[in-house]
């Protein structure tokens, strides 16, 4: 898969919202930028599903702040790096990796299948 660094997402900030496309019920997640639709997700909301209409819409939340969570989290790698401190081990380096690594999932230069 090639991945193509300078296509960038919509911007944000982003919101959810409950719709219907007809016959579904769906959470969109809109640029308030552009508002336009960035994704949906679909569920059936019946009486014998207010779990997975909780988990649709908690997934709904997490989408929606994606573009606020990269951004803060780029903000807090470029600060750590300007810490000029080295650490190879513990919860600090565990930390500083795995936010390497979901900044590099997101901006496209890691892919889930290289991981």
């Amino acid at each position: 898969m090639t991945t193509d660094n300078t296509t960038r997402h919509s911007p944000g900030p982003y919101f959810y919202e409950r719709d219907r496309d007809g016959c579904d019920d769906l959470w969109r997640i809109v640029s308030q930028t552009t508002q336009s639709t960035v994704a949906h997700l679909v569920f059936w909301d019946g009486e014998d599903s207010p779990e997975k209409v909780a988990r649709t819409e908690a997934n709904a939340r997490l989408l929606a702040a994606a573009p606020d969570m990269f951004e803060a989290l780029k903000e807090l790698a470029v600060a750590f790096d300007r810490l000029d401190i080295t650490v190879t081990e513990g919860p600090l380096f565990l930390a500083f990796r795995s936010a390497r690594h979901a900044i590099a999932l997101a901006d496209g230069t890691l892919s889930y299948r290289a991981c």
